[in-house]
């Protein structure tokens, strides 16, 4: 196995990790006047997330067995796994452009520190994504590593191709 595509992937996850926490710390700065129920979405959506990142690093670093290569390729299917989760979540709940629209009205509506608020979530939603798109494919490159030149074809699960739009902040769509 190549210890740099593996050192590659913890790297890119760690990054994932990182951008997930700064999500969560970008929704806890919200203004203290009148939480709502849009805000306590966000911050459920961004926990689970985390908690997705979290849980594809955990998975990549499981204890090794008996059989150390056959763990190994183990591990980095549940990490694959996992990442396609937390793609896909990111994907439908968190950086949507009904959300992220519903977002920019709140905040121009609610006014005070609000759109300052929606403006540097809507960034912090963003910086997301490369670290995602960066793991994810640092998955799929160990994967084919993994299998070799002659294993035939990596198969790659994935719901959710594309890339996020973030509509312009301050106002409606």
């Amino acid at each position: 196995m190549n210890p740099t595509t593996h050192d590659h992937l913890q790297s890119a996850l760690a990054d994932l990790c990182e951008a997930a926490n700064s999500l969560l710390v970008a929704i806890d700065d919200a203004p203290v006047d009148g939480r709502t129920l849009l805000v306590d979405r966000l911050a459920d959506s961004a926990q689970e997330f985390l908690a997705g990142t979290e849980e594809a690093a955990a998975a990549l670093a499981g204890e090794a067995g008996a059989d150390g290569a056959a763990s190994r390729n183990g591990r980095v299917m549940a990490c694959h796994r996992c990442l396609v989760e937390v793609r896909d979540h990111y994907s439908a709940d968190i950086a949507t452009y009904q959300r992220l629209s519903d977002l920019s009205v709140f905040a121009s509506e609610r006014g005070k520190g609000w759109p300052g608020w929606a403006r540097a979530l809507r960034v912090a939603i963003a910086e997301c994504q490369h670290p995602l798109d960066r793991a994810f494919d640092a998955v799929v490159g160990h994967l084919a590593v993994a299998q070799g030149p002659d294993a035939g074809p990596v198969t790659v699960h994935s719901t959710a191709i594309g890339s996020v739009s973030i509509p312009p902040s301050g106002g409606s769509s």
